[in-house]
């Protein structure tokens, strides 16, 4: 397939921007929309994030091998955006909790539909080394979106949880109205039979990008319940601080993304993606043991050495797939993490919630968010080492 012009990856990488704002917008109003409108608990409110990550999961594969096999990108993108304003929508509107849940399912379908296709569309195009660094920029792309999402999710929802709700329902009218335009058309090719590709048996060389998409997401998962309520339990710091300390961690995430694409494109991805991992996991369970002042530079490391793990990992899945099965390739990968973010939040909130949240709690959740991490590398060494020694014999 031809390559994409620089003006036309641009406007995919800020579609793919566009379409995370949503999701993270919705973090500033859990409170407001689950708490205060629906008369909810806690553990309610807290699998209300867990829902959209369970719609994702069970649609990932089969939007994937729908596009590889049909070559429906387009339409599939702009259904799944229009489906995802609706609704957000319908959210400012839901009278009851299994309403709002049922919305919740949807919206997860219809986001990974859309960053599923995004991210195939651009992995199709071209060929060589030339367009691996691409796909580290839309997960700069993406890592920006998530970013901006929530501090804007904030501004707007200072008085209801509805403005947030309809902006992001605005963004997704926008996309499903650009992407018709931008995004190359597709075709299947008839000679391709779309494999059983799936989450639980991805082909080899999918499996290590794969666990590592689970393995990250499952720590951030642990970070993103265990982190703020440190924060403020712990070191007495107050939301707008701890929001400061995040936005440490994810500017240069955001930023770096596409520049550790670009190096792992020179060289061996693998070397850039564990040795970004092990930086990683010990930064990640030296938390704790950290006071205000030492968590604002461990932030800034935490950052860079995620990009160091995230752009190189969209690489290997690139490499480690075809044209002709690059969406399946990205929805696996967009479905592991998925499983990783449902179960991270569930396991720390469990663990923090049998030891009463004493400090010992936090330094056990980070060390096992760590231990974790260390244990895919291990992994990975171990099934690198074992191919180069079958590739030798």
């Amino acid at each position: 397939m031809p390559s994409l012009s620089r003006s036309r990856l641009a406007v995919l990488a800020l579609l793919t921007a566009a379409c995370m704002l949503p999701v993270t917008g919705v973090v500033p109003i859990l409170e407001p929309l689950l708490l205060d409108r629906l008369g909810l608990q806690d553990l309610a409110a807290s699998s209300f994030m867990a829902l959209n990550m369970a719609g994702a999961l069970v649609a990932a594969p089969f939007v994937g091998r729908l596009s590889d096999a049909r070559g429906w990108t387009r339409r599939l993108i702009a259904a799944a955006a229009t489906l995802e304003a609706v609704v957000l929508v319908l959210m400012t509107r839901a009278a009851t909790f299994p309403e709002l849940a049922a919305l919740r399912v949807l919206d997860g379908v219809a986001h990974i539909t859309v960053l599923t296709l995004l991210l195939a569309t651009v992995s199709r195009r071209g060929a060589g080394d030339g367009h691996r660094p691409r796909m580290a920029l839309l997960g700069g792309a993406i890592v920006f979106g998530v970013a901006l999402g929530a501090p804007l999710g904030g501004l707007l929802g200072r008085t209801s949880p509805d403005p947030p709700l309809l902006a992001g329902a605005a963004v997704m009218v926008v996309v499903a109205l650009v992407a018709p335009f931008v995004v190359p058309a597709s075709p299947a090719d008839p000679r391709v039979v779309p494999s059983g590709h799936s989450l639980l048996r991805p082909p080899p060389r999918l499996r290590l990008p794969y666990l590592f998409a689970f393995v990250d997401r499952l720590t951030v998962g642990f970070f993103v319940y265990a982190f703020p309520m440190y924060t403020s339990r712990e070191l007495g710091l107050d939301p707008a601080r701890t929001g400061l300390l995040i936005g440490t961690f994810m500017l240069p995430f955001a930023l770096l993304c596409y520049p550790a694409g670009r190096v792992a494109a020179r060289g061996r991805p693998w070397r850039v993606v564990l040795l970004g991992s092990a930086g990683y996991a010990v930064a990640y369970a030296a938390i704790p043991w950290l006071g205000e002042v030492g968590l604002w530079p461990a932030m800034l490391c935490g950052g860079v050495l995620s990009a160091v793990m995230f752009g190189p990992n969209l690489v290997l899945v690139l490499d480690g797939s075809t044209p002709s099965t690059r969406a399946a390739a990205m929805a696996g990968f967009n479905a592991a993490g998925a499983l990783g973010f449902l179960i991270g939040p569930l396991v720390a909130g469990a663990l923090l919630q049998a030891l009463d949240a004493t400090p010992t709690a936090y330094h056990l959740t980070f060390a096992l968010g760590a231990a974790t991490q260390l244990g895919a590398i291990a992994w990975a060494v171990h099934s690198l080492r074992r191919a180069r020694r079958n590739d030798t014999a």
